[in-house]
């Protein structure tokens, strides 16, 4: 990256499943091909009707690409000849519109739209940074912390749901779990480990799965536990920026940030677009907290200490 702008390079696609990344990838796409003409240019020019909504929630990347042909009609409105690229474009999205996994799970008012597609995004990423200052980062948390904490957070509206998405990350978890070679760090602050929402023993058992985690040499996974005034800055309840792998197609770093259940993206920009201020605003303030938060030592020295602030002697 040089000048907080990511060099246009593409990536190799996504395994079939997930349609996150090959929608980010295609957004990238269009946006280059449509260059210094409107959306409303675009649309003009294309043989059906396509809504502006649509179309721009396309660029973005934000939706499942639930009808391919519409996207070899943008292609056409756009000039791009048949031939090799036009035929990897609509293989992109014929990707796009594979659902994923955490389709099953979705019912009206339970989980949310954004968390399809955050879960989408994950298991395409080779890289994560998660802060999430108040509780233990979701993927990390044992289940009876999962369901004390679910219970415990979710709004009044979505208590009735909350089975359904204790499922849900339950489910991305375990892929987590699977997936061990996506290097992740972990940010929560110190007051997270002594959060036992009045059950100290559920709390213990998640601590020493953390120091489990930290202690494991063969997963790529860094938890770093910050002071309080470190995390002042940060107003959301989850921040997590996913990074994916680059080959053929762009695909640039997108940053999810929910605050009081209202969740957004945000994605990076390829080289020769005009930045987004929310992304770098929120990229600065990753890369802040990163750089400043305190190490694997002392992280793990402060896992241990919650454990025996509950009684519990740890190596």
């Amino acid at each position: 990256m040089v000048n907080n702008v990511l060099a246009f390079r593409r990536p190799e696609p996504e395994p079939p499943g997930s349609w996150g990344m090959p929608a980010l990838q295609l957004a990238v796409e269009l946006k280059v091909l449509r260059g210094l003409r409107t959306q409303s240019d675009v649309r003009k020019a294309c043989k059906i009707p396509i809504s502006g909504s649509v179309y721009s929630r396309i660029e973005r990347g934000e939706i499942r690409i639930d009808k391919p042909h519409v996207i070899e009609v943008l292609l056409e409105a756009l000039g791009v000849p048949k031939g090799p690229r036009r035929q990897r474009l609509l293989e992109l999205a014929e990707a796009a519109s594979k659902p994923g996994w955490a389709k099953r799970f979705l019912q009206p008012d339970s989980v949310p739209e954004t968390m399809l597609r955050l879960t989408a995004l994950e298991d395409c990423a080779v890289r994560q940074i998660v802060i999430e200052p108040n509780v233990v980062s979701g993927v990390l948390q044992t289940p009876a912390y999962r369901e004390l904490i679910t219970h415990e957070t979710l709004l009044r509206s979505q208590r009735t749901h909350a089975d359904r998405v204790i499922e849900v990350r339950g489910e991305r978890a375990q892929r987590f779990e699977q997936r061990r070679w996506v290097h992740s760090t972990f940010v929560l602050q110190r007051g997270a480990l002594y959060a036992d929402f009045g059950r100290p023993e559920v709390m213990v058992e998640q601590l020493r799965a953390l120091l489990r985690m930290v202690d494991d040499e063969r997963m790529p996974v860094m938890i770093r536990v910050a002071p309080q005034a470190m995390l002042l800055r940060l107003q959301a309840a989850t921040l997590i920026r996913l990074s994916f792998p680059q080959a053929d197609f762009a695909a640039p770093d997108v940053i999810y940030v929910d605050t009081a259940g209202r969740s957004e993206f945000y994605r990076g920009f390829a080289e020769g677009e005009p930045p987004s201020d929310e992304y770098l605003d929120y990229q600065e303030l990753v890369d802040g907290i990163i750089k400043t938060a305190p190490g694997l030592r002392e992280s793990r020295e402060e896992i241990v200490a919650a454990l025996r602030r509950y009684g519990v002697q740890a190596p």
